[in-house]
């Protein structure tokens, strides 16, 4: 851990290795087994780093734990689960940390009741402790607001709502949250906070909400899917992020093509490591991506991570077909592009024959493409 003012990562993580995965490691989880055996855990509390963990015990908060500088996994969920139904994230209050937050929110809510303390003035739980005391830590805690609620306080902080067209996507990014709910009368608790905040009517997010419900039920047709990868003005964005999530996923359908490259260079330098491990027949799980980058400084990295796979398998398997090529031409085009810029500033006519010879080949290689 970087105990000195640089301006750099706080921690500075180990290689993932194969007697070392830390995506199956939580750090302490061994004084909550002790603890467990003794007697009834009433929550656990997550927290960023070891540092963190040290100072709480210290201070008597017995169940805080962390992960080893990796994202939240299933795994780590499990785990937990064994011993406690509630737990408290409790993540640094930069907006590194709260992302993080967000991420795991997503794999705890099906197996806890979640609470989340936000910590003030972008202090870590180590900060805090040391310069408030054990007293206001633990207010912070008792303070700590349920999932949704949560959520719904971030999407709000990310709006101007003040500003119409700023408020307007803030009702359809709260709404899209709320959706997820399965209980009807604890739905409409939640849009009633939404209806105070962006002072709405309730009856108007009623019928957004039955909006969003309506969308997600109609059906799909396989061919406008593949057709649409080509028409939306998105479709390389699009491709790539399914093309890498799927290979991160491990999908059936999902294989490795030592043509592909991406434009984008963290992207690229994600697939090139990935290809390397599976021609060396080793497993490569989403948090060695957290070793190979600061995800919170990679915006496409992040959103490869929140990337959701929602076709059906045979649907998907035809999608990816269609990414990889999608892919293939984009990085072409782009070629193609650079070489008619240098065609067109070379003097030199020997030269600028050759230029041409390269641009009839990539236009061959495209039209190859392209009837694929």
């Amino acid at each position: 851990r970087i105990l000195t003012q640089e301006k750099t990562a706080k921690y500075i993580n180990t290689e993932q290795t194969v007697v070392f995965d830390k995506s199956k490691v939580i750090y302490a989880i061994n004084l909550i087994k002790k603890q467990y055996q003794k007697d009834n855990i009433d929550y656990i509390l997550l927290v960023e780093g070891q540092i963190d963990v040290i100072s709480l015990h210290q201070a008597g908060f017995s169940t805080a734990v962390a992960t080893l500088g990796t994202a939240l996994t299933p795994f780590h969920a499990r785990e937990l689960s064994r011993y406690a139904k509630k737990i408290v994230v409790c993540f640094d209050g930069d907006s590194a940390g709260q992302k993080a937050a967000l991420r795991s929110l997503d794999i705890l809510k099906d197996t806890f009741y979640i609470t989340v303390v936000s910590i003030p003035n972008n202090m870590d739980p180590d900060e805090f402790i040391k310069k408030n005391g054990k007293e206001e830590f633990q207010k912070l805690i008792d303070n700590a607001l349920p999932l949704m609620d949560y959520k719904l306080l971030k999407i709000a902080q990310s709006y101007d709502l003040t500003n119409n067209y700023e408020k307007s996507k803030y009702i359809k990014e709260a709404i899209n949250a709320i959706r997820e709910i399965n209980s009807s009368s604890e739905r409409e608790i939640y849009l009633k906070t939404v209806s105070e905040t962006a002072k709405v009517s309730i009856d108007n997010l009623v019928r957004e909400l039955n909006t969003f419900v309506k969308e997600e039920k109609k059906p799909v047709i396989e061919e406008e899917v593949v057709k649409n990868v080509e028409l939306s003005a998105n479709a390389y964005v699009d491709a790539s992020r399914f093309i890498l999530s799927s290979l991160l996923n491990k999908k059936d359908y999902a294989y490795f093509d030592e043509e592909l490259e991406f434009l984008n260079s963290s992207l690229q330098k994600l697939y090139i490591e990935m290809l390397k491990q599976n021609k060396q027949n080793k497993q490569f799980i989403i948090s060695n991506v957290f070793d190979i980058f600061n995800v919170s400084e990679e915006p496409e990295i992040t959103a490869l991570l929140n990337y959701k796979l929602s076709l059906n398998s045979d649907m998907a398997k035809q999608y990816f077909i269609a990414s990889i090529n999608t892919v293939k031409k984009a990085k072409i085009e782009e070629e193609l592009k650079q070489l008619k810029s240098s065609y067109d500033n070379e003097l030199d006519l020997a030269k600028k024959n050759e230029i041409a010879k390269e641009i009839a080949k990539k236009v061959q290689t495209l039209s190859k493409v392209k009837r694929i």
